[in-house]
């Protein structure tokens, strides 16, 4: 999975109206994959000019197992009750699979008496070498103990040789 941010896009998150920036910090990847966390993955970041994707800054994920592998950031502190997020994200597929695949954002909620709960916000199947925008939103009637924004996807395979790699542009407002 490959993840890359394009930089002259607007990216914000509004709260009643209010301009609060985004609350995906790091999401151009401009600081490696700092306070981006890869879940039961490897990841590392490709910097800008390498000529993959109009040459902007990338995380790539490798050593995917389970499809819900990929990376998490945790948003507890940049989200509240009863406000309402959008997510935006450009998606594309490469790599030896037929088709197309699916992507995923997600939203973990974990809350103090360790009951986990998973909040899908939007999924899109793309095909080889194709970009597609994945979209979806959520809020929160309450702010659990830890909230993760999640991206996902696809599935690795029934063998280890299936590399199937994303780009994700993506933005929250």
């Amino acid at each position: 999975m490959v993840i890359a941010i394009n930089n002259s896009d607007s990216q914000s998150s509004k709260e009643n109206g209010k301009d609060i920036g985004n609350i995906i910090l790091n999401h151009e990847f401009l600081d490696g994959l700092h306070l981006w966390r890869p879940n039961g993955c490897h990841a590392f970041v490709v910097p800008a000019g390498s000529g993959y994707r109009n040459g902007l800054t990338m995380a790539v994920v490798t050593k995917r197992m389970i499809w819900w592998q990929g990376l998490e950031q945790d948003i507890t502190s940049r989200v509240s009750a009863g406000s309402s997020y959008t997510v935006s994200a450009c998606v594309g597929a490469s790599g030896t699979f037929q088709g197309s695949v699916k992507v995923f954002a997600t939203i973990k909620l974990v809350y103090q008496n360790s009951e986990m709960k998973f909040i899908s916000i939007g999924k899109k199947y793309v095909s080889k070498e194709s970009w597609e925008m994945l979209e979806g939103s959520f809020s929160l009637s309450t702010v659990p103990n830890e909230v993760i924004f999640y991206l996902e996807g696809p599935p690795p395979g029934t063998s280890d040789q299936i590399s199937s790699d994303l780009t994700f542009q993506f933005y929250c407002f």
